[in-house]
């Protein structure tokens, strides 16, 4: 790094700073075409070639705001354009990314996150200042846990019993024969209810801090009639005391590192789960020291998502440990360990290769 930058002249950093922002833009197109459901009209034309009226009418928009993002998105490289007759199309091989609805669409689907994450921009130009407000409470946020879902609830769907459960024998014949789950920092109760959907001898509940999503998810899964799983508004650090020593099997996704106190909440999953109970934690792929990040190519990402993000929301508490998204493994792993667990394996996730997957067991008291 240090010999590339000994070579680098103020020319090559400003070419870099240029695509930088070229890209950046590119980014905040594609995330217009998925909020306001442009790329959902394109893709419904299956890759036939329309003209910008006809996308405009197909999805009733204004033409002349579509004919300027379509010309956004031509020149991005994402939609073909036809000189000749003035038409526009996704190609067939393009069309399966911008499916929100599957796996493989979460990549674009994540474009949508940079103006989401931006609506703390403004106050975080004053959290900064050492004299002003220590974060930003989650109201800032009005779409962030929307958009978390939209991009986690394909992999529940999809993948998490599939593959992921699939692929720990112990954990799955324990949730065929009736174990007792709590999904911790549940949000609209997606892990739960699958988990419940495809182990009927199990019961599952799922804990979270916000009663807006713990009321989506009772009145879906009621909805489903999907009866072995509930869900719970409360702190994941001082749940029930009736609940001590009767969990088989917890897990949350991405939660850790935007707990203010991820010890306290993970000593109280110690003490529901059952001796010898398992543990999923299943958080960003990152390493803990900065020079072990430099390759890293989700990095930058990561790094601005904590800033605009996950490290405020935490940090607005005092006595917030303020891990931030790159707490990263090592830290992890020590966490885990001082917190009563055992860490049998740490593996990147199939399918969700920028989260790690911290498979614990909780050891006796």
């Amino acid at each position: 790094m240090a010999e590339e930058c000994a070579n680098e002249t103020t020319e090559d950093f400003l070419k870099q700073m240029k695509h930088t922002m070229f890209e950046g833009f590119k980014a905040l197109g594609i995330a217009f075409g998925i909020q306001s459901g442009l790329f959902d009209t394109l893709v419904g034309f299956q890759s036939n070639p329309k003209t910008s009226q006809e996308i405009a009418d197909a999805g009733n928009f204004k033409e002349r705001y579509v004919r300027e993002w379509l010309g956004a998105m031509v020149c991005s490289g994402i939609v073909e354009y036809n000189a000749v007759d003035k038409t526009y199309h996704i190609p067939a091989h393009r069309v399966p990314a911008f499916k929100k609805d599957e796996l493989v669409g979460r990549t674009v689907t994540w474009c949508a996150g940079i103006p989401i994450m931006s609506e703390a921009y403004n106050a975080m130009l004053e959290v900064i200042k050492k004299d002003g407000p220590r974060g930003v409470p989650y109201s800032k946020y009005t779409q962030f846990h929307q958009h978390e879902d939209n991009i986690s609830s394909m992999w529940f769907r999809d993948q998490l019993c599939q593959s992921f459960i699939a692929s720990h024998p112990a954990l799955k014949k324990g949730l065929e024969n009736g174990f007792r789950v709590l999904d911790v920092g549940c949000g609209q109760g997606g892990a739960a209810f699958n988990i419940a959907s495809h182990f009927p001898n199990c019961s599952a509940v799922g804990v979270d801090i916000g009663e807006e999503a713990i009321e989506y998810a009772n009145e879906y899964a009621r909805a489903k009639n999907v009866g072995n799983v509930k869900y719970v508004c409360a702190d994941a650090s001082k749940m029930p005391t009736e609940w001590t020593d009767t969990f088989d099997f917890a897990l949350f996704f991405k939660t850790l590192h935007d707990v203010p106190r991820p010890d306290l909440m993970l000593s109280d999953i110690r003490r529901v789960l059952k001796p010898g109970g398992m543990l999923s934690c299943l958080d960003p792929n990152m390493n803990s020291n900065l020079e072990d990040n430099l390759t890293v190519a989700h990095a930058p990402m990561f790094y601005t998502a904590s800033l605009l993000h996950c490290l405020p929301v935490s940090y607005q508490f005092p006595g917030s440990m303020g891990l931030g998204t790159c707490y990263g493994r090592e830290n992890t792993v020590k966490l885990l360990e001082q917190c009563g667990f055992t860490v049998h394996a740490v593996e990147a996730t199939r399918n969700y290769e920028d989260t790690l997957h911290y498979w614990c067991i909780a050891n006796p008291e």
